[in-house]
């Protein structure tokens, strides 16, 4: 019986679809031979909860095209240790930005440069990778959208979806070993950047600079154990665009912090707040990133069990907080073409309570601020200055902790079922139902979504 590591080794280990059908080899020079390979999926989705709303990426509306996906790859072998490979891929998601928003519209199926590099073989076992490169954060990331080299329709969100970077532009070093006793290592390290429009942040431009890396994995023939570190400084660019926005009543967060400063000044007192520090703190700008990450797969043969888990460490911003995420799926192969599987996965986001300790002292500090040297100005009206500046205080506090809220939620814990048949050599069905319970800051009970999608998976 054919394991499902087997299958992801066989099809996708080395270049990408080795094993699927492919096109002949086309001679571009003497003894210069290229080979393409691809990989498509067609999914259908929608939740069958109106009222509680979307589920992660899943609307309330029929979804016949945003998880549809088609990729191109081409692998140029030009001899003598030198290679040269390049992905497209096409995605059926689209998005047109708000107005103001740092994010660019994004159309329907536009293609775009996944990887773009070129390798070197030091040796057998040393390989250096230049240019546009996948970064190994998970498991799965080498065939992130090949749908066919996994259980799921997608990997679970909690952990491919929380604002997951694809690609490193720089250079990659990788080193293989056999460590005997039927164990094999691979580690590898990366230095570069990342600048890419997540569909997490309503493709809102994020970039993570002076980037470094490592990843290395273990494994036998029924075990596999990774780890995972990365680091780099990154920026947020919508985060300003969320303090500046404003519902044509009430002011945006920006806005009242300058209109609180002037109206400080009108009653004679010293500036209120200090825009600057308090922007510092909000914005994500310049912000140090750390990402840990652990995974397993172990295989039974009847039976198999992929894990990981992720945490994600931001220093200095109240934008986003430690993000800590980690799911577990047990598999259990019915047949050789039927297999069904259980996954739990949970995302627990808590804010930077440090930051969040600085903004709320800062804005209880409002009304205890110092006079200016003159306090006859304010002596006059002082009880209804006093009123009047409370109940400003009060609503840019409200307008601080929703503009801080809208980038939070608590706790949500997901419950995913997920049948698959592979009817053909290079294709596979899938079904899946998927149940979450959502604890959101800000909400005084729970949402439940639910979900139901079917997808077709083909390699070539």
């Amino acid at each position: 019986m054919t394991s499902a590591r087997s299958r992801l080794r066989s099809c996708f280990c080395g270049p990408l679809l080795a094993g699927a059908v492919v096109s002949p080899s086309v001679a571009l020079a003497e003894e210069v031979k290229a080979e393409f390979s691809g990989f498509a999926s067609f999914v259908a989705a929608q939740t069958i909860t109106s009222d509680q709303g979307g589920l992660d990426d899943i609307s309330t509306d029929l979804q016949l095209n945003d998880f549809n996906v088609l990729g191109l790859r081409l692998d140029v072998d030009l001899m003598y240790n030198l290679d040269f490979t390049v992905q497209i891929r096409a995605s059926g998601d689209s998005y047109n930005p708000a107005e103001g928003a740092s994010g660019g519209k994004k159309s329907a199926y536009a293609p775009e440069v996944d990887w773009l590099y070129v390798g070197y073989n030091v040796t057998p076992e040393i390989r250096i990778n230049v240019g546009k490169t996948r970064l190994p954060l998970y498991i799965y990331s080498d065939v992130l959208d090949v749908g066919y080299a996994y259980q799921w329709i997608t990997p679970p969100f909690a952990i491919y979806g929380v604002p997951s970077l694809r690609s490193n532009e720089g250079i990659e070093f990788h080193y293989t070993t056999d460590l005997g006793s039927d164990w094999y290592s691979d580690f590898s390290a990366w230095y570069g950047q990342s600048n890419e429009q997540l569909s997490e942040l309503e493709y809102a431009d994020f970039e993570m600079r002076d980037a470094f890396g490592a990843k290395w994995a273990v494994e036998n023939d029924w075990l596999t154990l990774r780890a995972t570190f990365y680091t780099g400084i990154s920026d947020y660019s919508d985060m300003e665009v969320v303090l500046n926005r404003s519902n044509g009543v009430d002011p945006s967060v920006l806005q009242s912090i300058a209109g609180l400063n002037f109206y400080a000044a009108s009653l004679g007192l010293n500036p209120l707040l200090d825009q600057a520090a308090l922007a510092d703190a909000l914005l994500w700008d310049d912000v140090r990133t750390d990402f840990y990450g652990l995974g397993t797969m172990m295989d039974f043969g009847t039976v198999f069990i992929v894990a990981e888990a992720t945490a994600i460490r931001l220093d200095k911003t109240a934008a986003r907080g430690n993000l800590n995420s980690f799911y577990v799926m047990t598999g259990f192969r019915v047949t050789d073409d039927w297999t069904i599987s259980g996954t739990y996965t949970l995302d627990d986001n808590n804010e930077n309570r440090d930051v969040g300790k600085a903004v709320g002292k800062q804005l209880a500090a409002l009304k205890g601020q110092s006079r200016a040297d003159d306090p006859a100005t304010v002596d006059v009206n002082e009880s209804i200055n006093g009123a009047l500046l409370n109940g400003a205080v009060a609503l840019f506090e409200g307008e601080v902790l929703d503009a801080i809220k809208e980038f939070h939620v608590r706790q949500k814990d997901t419950f995913i079922l997920t049948a698959r048949y592979d009817f053909h050599p290079n294709a596979a069905f899938k079904a899946e139902y998927l149940m979450q319970n959502v604890q959101a800051y800000g909400q005084s009970s729970d949402s439940r979504p639910q979900a139901l999608r079917l997808g077709l998976d083909l390699v070539f």
